[in-house]
């Protein structure tokens, strides 16, 4: 049996059309332009947010690097020096003055070959400075770091200052150097009533160099200006500072002890002496001080004796200067025994240590003196003079006392004179 339903023979009568609502056609959506517009907006957006802050971020790691770095910075500024009227007159003002030490630190640093060891001096007008536009005003970039280094308690160099006053006859001067005790000089007004200048950058570059680099102070007084007056006093002033540092002390008072022997104080040079070997007897000052000792005995012999000992005695990592002046002094030393050759090799070595060491030229123009060789003489104190030596050493020389008259010698020290 089939299900399917049987056919019928009427006929087919028609069936009117009932109308269904035909479902609404929902719009296509089409890609908008805008949407994709402000996709990119907002990906750009936090693409530069991004940046923004990863610049800042550069920024201020940048600051603060500079910021550490100009604290941390070491040396010393000559921050202010104030002169009388009478020196602003006659074109002395007081940049000018603190400039004048600052060029007089250097010069001296390069006389006494102590670059390895010196500090760095500036004039806080030769540090140039980077304004910032801050609320329509310039602030100074290190201005602005000297404050914040003062406000966590660090100074970016430590300060120097100076006061120059006039009292009656004479030119006084005040300095200051850090927390130190002020340090006064007094020097004499010269009949014609002219400024003592030089004589006060001098006596100013002095006091500052006892209170920051001592060192560089007592090679200058010992062997450029030949000043045992003042180098003894520096000595005294030393040994406060290292009382419980024998090595340093014997170093000291064997300084002190050639003092004594340039004042002819030869009793008194001992006994400095003796305490110095007393408290190290292998610091290598000491025996080259004991070969000055004896040589002012005219014990030339042992006084090359205890040179050699003292140039034995040298640290492996010596400075070039103290390696200079060992070979200087061994050659002074040779030639006082009668061998030349054995000098001018010492004095060449040394310049081969420090080609501009003014001693080793000076030393060795005498090696031409006594030969007669009075041209080659001059040219090597010639070379001296124009590394550095001092006039003193010229002018106090008893070998070189028959040349002063010669007219080239007297240009020499009218070119160089201190």
């Amino acid at each position: 049996m089939s299900n399917e339903t049987p056919a019928s023979d009427a006929p087919e009568q028609s069936t009117p059309e009932v109308s269904q609502p035909v479902p609404e056609k929902s719009p296509v959506k089409k890609k908008s332009v805008r949407y994709s517009v402000v996709r990119l907006e907002k990906r750009v957006t936090a693409t530069f947010s991004i940046m923004a802050k990863a610049f800042v971020i550069v920024l201020i790691t940048v600051a603060l690097v500079f910021i550490v770095r100009e604290l941390s910075e070491s040396g010393y500024v000559i921050t202010q020096v104030n002169v009388p009227p009478a020196f602003e007159e006659a074109g002395y003002s007081g940049p000018v003055v603190a400039k004048r030490i600052s060029e007089n630190l250097t010069r001296i640093i390069n006389i006494t070959r102590t670059q390895a060891i010196a500090e760095g001096y500036s004039v806080s007008g030769d540090e140039n400075d980077v304004s910032v536009d801050m609320v329509g005003m310039g602030v100074p970039v290190r201005g602005v770091i000297d404050l914040i280094g003062e406000a966590v308690g660090i100074s970016r160099k430590k300060k120097i200052s100076a006061d120059i006053t006039l009292e009656g006859d004479l030119a006084v001067l005040v300095v200051k150097v850090g927390n130190e005790a002020p340090e006064r000089a007094e020097i004499p007004l010269d009949t014609n009533g002219r400024l003592p200048v030089k004589a006060l950058v001098n006596e100013a570059s002095e006091a500052i160099f006892k209170y920051t680099n001592d060192q560089i102070l007592s090679l200058y007084l010992s062997n450029v200006v030949l000043e045992s007056e003042k180098n003894i006093r520096l000595c005294k002033y030393q040994l406060e500072k290292c009382k419980n540092d024998p090595h340093k002390q014997a170093r000291i008072y064997a300084r002190w002890g050639v003092s004594l022997i340039n004042l002819n104080k030869l009793d008194m040079a001992h006994a400095k002496l003796q305490q110095a070997v007393a408290l190290d007897s292998l610091e290598f000052g000491v025996y080259s001080a004991l070969a000055s000792y004896y040589f002012a005995q005219n014990q030339y012999s042992k006084a090359l004796l205890y040179s050699k000992k003292s140039y034995a005695l040298l640290p492996a990592d010596t400075h070039d200067f103290r390696r200079f002046n060992g070979l200087v002094n061994l050659g002074f030393y040779y030639s006082f025994n009668n061998q030349s050759d054995s000098a001018i090799a010492y004095y060449n070595r040394a310049l081969e240590v420090d080609p501009t060491g003014s001693r080793a030229f000076y030393n060795l123009s005498y090696e031409y003196l006594v030969t007669g060789d009075t041209s080659t003489c001059l040219e090597l104190v010639e070379k001296a003079l124009a590394n550095g030596l001092g006039t003193p050493t010229l002018k106090k020389d008893p070998d070189m006392a028959p040349l002063l008259n010669d007219p080239r010698v007297k240009e020499m020290l009218l070119k160089y004179d201190e």
